[in-house]
């Protein structure tokens, strides 16, 4: 594949078509930074795709990447950061060093993006540097920019009228072998065969905690069981009379969309698939069309349906009633189920475009809930700065879900790391915890790009990254997995010491180094602290969900 690169004045070639050819002129829209007097300098593009675990730390490492001013772009989905985009100079003793760079980071969709497309080298809905009518460029005002492309699925996709960009790399919460059908695929799209899946053997690069959450409405003192939440995900317990005798109300459910990892994650520690799918032991999560409110026959349109307002369309969304019952919410990003649990709390409309596979495309739904609504779901701990016990400048928790302990009862405050609220029973989801191998809802996150060339739907040919622009990418993974940009170090510098206070740092805590890859053993506090003991976990699964985990150790004295 020819190197992807952005060059002012010209066009932004890449792979082997020129049908999603940008213009980049720096005199009349000065997105991209010049190079002094030189402003033609190209750029080479690199593009991750995939989950958002990364999304927390990725500043820390495009930052320690490049040397001198950095600048920042972002293309924003109400709240959400759906791309993020960094361009800079690469420092010294990297790969590509010298050389200006484009990284861009598509978070959109979650983990299924980092591995399906990459397999298949797919072009997919991209950032578009080149209309970023507001911001700054600065890391605290960055650059706002447009999209463009289709996703596989779309209509259209598959065609040159297609002017996505091909991922170079991915990111999922799970390996990508649990990406399988008919649960953990996203648009009706297949699996990847056994040849496609063998392009992109993943690395594990960390663990990640997944935790269980709730709405304040659902007491501190409620006893949630493993199974019990399992039950209520599937739809097997549809009201909180049947998990605690002392509260009533029917089950809201805030889950992620298929093929993401978050969901994958839930799909395999709750109903056990797909590792034992072969042998009929897993069981199916409820959907969306499982709620008590959803309408089968489509009828339920906030307007009557017109040529400029179709049915599930933005402005006239499909409805589902959440005070009818039992309730399946299903969400595109992570950040729209903790909208969706924060309105299940206050009351409100909840609206997002899912996949119906039932009409074999994307439209809009919105679900109405009631105010005090009792719901669950599941998010990374890397969720929690949004939690109703994390700080803000007032000292008080702003959110309206928490934390809680698994197989007991219990509000988890990650950031101090002790109990808040309720007994404390069952397991918290604490970095000590994690660590010890005590909390087992972690998942390894891993990245993957691919290692033969690839002719995809629209005949382009697409080599796999080769020479410093594959040593840039291993480097990044490297560097992903390193407990100096999970949130554990005050600096990601190769000489600033590790601090003590920062073993409180709510992001950070959600995240351990996996000790498969012996990331800095020797390494000790000024106290004379063994930092393997705080960061580095004693167990894994060695990138094998379906495998019990097993005992590494740390390096510990």
């Amino acid at each position: 594949m020819k190197l992807k690169s952005l060059v002012a004045g010209c066009a932004l070639a890449f792979s082997a078509f020129s049908a999603s050819a940008l213009t980049i002129d720096l005199a009349t829209n000065p997105r991209l930074p010049s190079s002094g007097s030189n402003p033609t300098v190209p750029y080479e593009v690199i593009y991750l795709s995939g989950a958002t675990a990364p999304d927390n730390f990725l500043q820390d490492i495009a930052t320690s990447i490049f040397t001198g001013d950095v600048t920042f772009y972002e293309n924003r989905n109400g709240s959400d950061r759906d791309f993020r985009a960094f361009a800079g100079t690469v420092r010294a003793g990297l790969p590509l060093a010298g050389q200006r760079v484009l990284f861009v980071k598509r978070s959109r969709g979650g983990s299924v993006w980092g591995v399906n497309p990459v397999a298949r080298a797919q072009r997919v809905f991209t950032i578009n540097v080149n209309n970023c009518p507001q911001g700054s460029g600065t890391q605290t005002s960055p650059f706002l920019c447009s999209a463009f492309g289709l996703d596989p699925g779309a209509e259209n996709a598959g065609t040159s009228l297609n002017t996505g960009w091909v991922p170079d790399f991915g990111v999922s919460d799970v390996e990508p072998a649990l990406f399988k059908e008919p649960l953990n695929t996203e648009n009706d799209q297949p699996e990847l065969a056994p040849n496609e899946a063998g392009r992109i053997p993943g690395v594990a690069v960390n663990a990640l905690m997944m935790g269980l959450v709730a709405t304040n409405s659902v007491p501190a003192t409620t006893v949630i069981s493993r199974a019990a939440y399992g039950a209520m995900l599937s739809g097997a317990i549809d009201d909180w009379s049947r998990v605690d005798s002392s509260i009533e109300g029917p089950v809201v459910v805030c889950r992620r969309v298929e093929g993401s990892g978050t969901q994958t994650s839930y799909n395999w520690y709750f109903n056990n698939f797909p590792c034992s799918f072969a042998a009929g032991g897993s069981t199916e999560p409820a959907r969306f069309n499982s709620s008590a409110g959803f309408v089968g026959d489509y009828s339920a349109t906030l307007i009557p349906p017109t040529a400029e307002n179709p049915a599930g369309s933005v402005n006239n969304p499909y409805l589902i009633d959440g005070s009818a019952g039992f309730t399946v919410v299903e969400n595109p990003t992570s950040g729209d189920v903790r909208n969706c649990l924060t309105i299940a709390e206050n009351g409100g409309n909840h609206k997002v475009r899912i996949y119906d596979p039932a009409l074999g495309k994307e439209v809009f739904y919105q679900w109405s809930l009631p105010a005090g609504s009792k719901a669950i779901g599941t998010l990374s701990l890397d969720s929690y700065p949004n939690a109703a016990v994390f700080p803000n400048a007032a000292g008080a928790g702003t959110g309206r879900f928490s934390f809680r302990h698994i197989d007991g009862a219990g509000v988890f405050n990650a950031h101090t790391q002790t109990l808040h609220a309720g007994p404390g029973t069952g397991t918290a989801p604490s970095k000590a915890n994690l660590i010890a191998g005590r909390y087992d809802f972690v998942s390894e996150v891993t990245m993957q790009y691919r290692t033969t060339g690839v002719v995809n739907e629209q005949g382009d040919s697409i080599a796999s990254p080769s020479g410093d622009k594959l040593a840039f990418i291993r480097t990044f993974i490297e560097f992903a997995g390193s407990p100096r940009y999970t949130g554990n170090w005050d600096s990601t510098s190769d000489t600033a010491p590790y601090q003590l206070a920062t073993r409180i740092n709510s992001a950070g805590n959600a995240y351990g180094s996996l000790p498969t890859e012996g990331l800095f053993p020797e390494l000790t506090s000024p106290g004379g602290e063994f930092i393997g003991n705080f960061f580095v976990t004693k167990y894994s699964r060695a990138g094998n969900t379906c495998r019990a985990p097993q005992f590494f150790g740390n390096g510990a004295p």
